[in-house]
């Protein structure tokens, strides 16, 4: 048994030795606990009726050198149980009751009524990129809503064993659709020929400026799409005023923002003299951009960390502390503990990550890209940069200022988060979805 939610039977131990102090920090306790409670004569048993809502890294936050501990506590385990474990692990390989369950849900998938309201495309689903985090909680609103959908990933391997997700092969059967729903560059060609196959209306969820990625490398490709669809909803009015210019004549913006269950100030938080990085391999996120603005804040006496996919030219400045791809609750925890955020990008749609920042009252400093500027957050909020190659003198005297309305107006923010939130949001997508 792995401990994700563990009912223990309050027989089997005292309280005081349910886990062994063998094991620093978690990893491993629990199976130690499983075959602990074999010895005793107890039995471990899976129930396959609870749903249980893992919160992952809540107990680790941004702790360092966290696969040190794990290997640790696995050669601690394999000390203590390997003999055993293997034993085990032989006897649930030759009679393995999820041979049955997979089985039950491949049948039962093959025989899924693919026809639904709405085939939604997707590139991929990716935890760390926000569009398809979008695509994925407007998809379960619209099951919540009491409509049909179906969600294709250009990527064919996710789909083993997925009851949720409908594989390309299985569209033989010739079901229907009534709308096809492009999320993004990477699904626009085929969108267009699953509306054609089906007839059916072909919407796109706007959520970027696309056409100018990859050195414009997108640009005939979103041109071309934007010129084939019916509907587009928009992300901000930056994304519809782009969506107008290029041809599209019926549109609708969506007040997308934070999901404000996971981003907010905790108060027993403390700030303290630090400065985020938002770091993404992107080009077009161009977190390399960041490392001017970090040395001079470095050089201002701030601790510098990054979050995200760690680019190995940040690497090479000393001094700079590296957490790698954390969860939303730990995002959450370094936003709230940090006093500015630093985001580079190139271009965005909205600039999810500063307004996620923002709710944790961490200041945004970012260059004007159209998305964030679009939906007016309070100008006392944010540190604007023309350019991020600033000088150290220029960057002192904003961050002097920024420094100064340090006791600002939080309504301003309340107000803001009231309207611009994941729950309006995609409940508006819906909305629009629904009466176009």
């Amino acid at each position: 048994a792995i401990g994700y939610a563990l009912a223990v039977n309050l027989e089997l131990m005292d309280q005081s030795e349910l886990f062994s102090n063998d094991f620093i920090d978690g990893y491993g306790e629990d199976s130690d606990l499983h075959f602990r409670a074999i010895e005793k004569g107890f039995r471990s048993v899976i129930s396959d009726n609870v749903l249980v809502r893992h919160h992952s890294g809540l107990s680790y936050g941004t702790k360092e050198d966290l696969s040190a501990t794990k290997q640790k506590n696995v050669a601690t385990f394999k000390n203590k149980w390997g003999v055993t474990h293997l034993k085990g692990l032989r006897k649930w390989e030759a009679r393995n009751p999820l041979h049955k369950i997979e089985g039950f849900i491949r049948r039962t998938h093959m025989k899924t009524r693919l026809s639904a309201d709405f085939l939604m495309l997707i590139p991929s689903l990716d935890d760390n990129s926000g569009g398809s985090k979008m695509v994925v909680a407007l998809f379960e609103q619209l099951w919540r809503a009491g409509r049909t959908a179906r969600l294709l990933s250009n990527i064919r391997d996710i789909h083993r064993n997925s009851a949720w997700s409908a594989v390309g092969e299985r569209f033989s059967k010739r079901p229907n659709f009534s709308t096809v729903v492009t999320t993004g560059a990477g699904t626009f060609q085929n969108g267009f020929n699953q509306s054609k196959r089906f007839n059916s209306k072909l919407v796109l969820f706007f959520q970027g400026p696309e056409m100018f990625f990859e050195n414009g490398g997108y640009f005939e490709r979103v041109l071309t799409h934007l010129s084939k669809v019916d509907f587009a909803i928009c992300n901000s009015p930056y994304v519809e005023r782009l969506a107008q210019t290029f041809g599209v004549t019926n549109t609708t913006v969506v007040p997308l923002g934070p999901d404000t269950d996971q981003f907010f100030r905790d108060e027993k938080i403390q700030k303290s003299n630090k400065v985020l990085i938002s770091s993404r391999r992107n080009a077009d996120k161009a977190t390399v951009l960041s490392i001017p603005l970090a040395i001079s804040f470095l050089k201002l006496g701030y601790q510098v960390e990054t979050f995200g996919s760690t680019i190995d030219a940040l690497k090479l400045v000393p001094g700079i502390k590296h957490h790698g791809q954390i969860s939303q609750h730990e995002m959450n925890r370094l936003m709230n503990e940090s006093k500015y955020l630093i985001d580079t990008s190139i271009f965005e749609g909205l600039g999810l990550t500063p307004l996620e920042a923002l709710r944790g009252h961490c200041i945004p400093v970012v260059t004007r890209k159209g998305g964030l500027e679009s939906v007016n957050p309070p100008k006392d909020w944010i540190v604007w940069l023309e350019s991020p190659y600033i000088t150290q003198e220029a960057l002192s005297a904003l961050i002097s200022d920024a420094e100064r309305n340090s006791i600002r107006n939080h309504d301003e923010l309340d107000t803001l988060f009231r309207y611009l939130n994941l729950d309006s949001g995609i409940s508006a997508a819906v909305h629009a979805l629904e009466s176009y």
